[in-house]
């Protein structure tokens, strides 16, 4: 298992598709507003429709109205843009804040690893301020059996 202390990072803008509201994990709710969301993402070639796109990473947001729990939660889909992008196509914007992010990183076929990977950091001790979490995903090993994902805990 690899593990990286908390790092410093500034924000990072990203375009995409939002959920459009609020999840829980109560009888696997947000399982299937996640997978429809990626399956949106996938269908409609979103990546292809960001303009200005900074690399080839998918970032997957889990995002808070209130910093204080895990859930509720919103969910966002994107890819990291220059801060001057401006919004087309009806897409949504994100930005991730600057702060301190622990990183975690799964390994094995998707989604299972990340799954087990959240499983161990929900049950950890290891502080949290429930802000923005993200998973960075290379999008040209998304289909790979085996694959690397960072996984980033405010």
């Amino acid at each position: 298992m690899k593990k990286k202390t908390g790092t410093q990072q500034q924000e990072i803008k990203l375009v995409g598709i939002d959920l459009g509201h609020d999840t829980t994990t109560t009888n696997g709710q947000a399982d299937e507003d996640c997978a429809q969301l990626w399956k949106r993402f996938m269908d409609e070639d979103i990546a292809a429709q960001i303009t200005d796109k900074i690399g080839d990473e998918l970032y997957a947001v889990y995002y808070r109205k209130d910093n204080t729990t895990q859930e509720p939660f919103r969910y966002f889909l994107g890819c990291r843009v220059d801060g001057d992008t401006l919004m087309t196509n009806g897409l949504d914007a994100l930005t991730i804040p600057a702060g301190s992010y622990h990183t975690e990183t799964a390994e094995g076929a998707l989604p299972e690893s990340v799954k087990d990977k959240w499983k161990e950091i929900n049950s950890s001790s290891l502080p949290r301020a429930y802000d923005h979490d993200y998973e960075v995903y290379d999008m040209n090993t998304l289909s790979s059996a085996s694959t690397e994902v960072d996984i980033r805990i405010s």
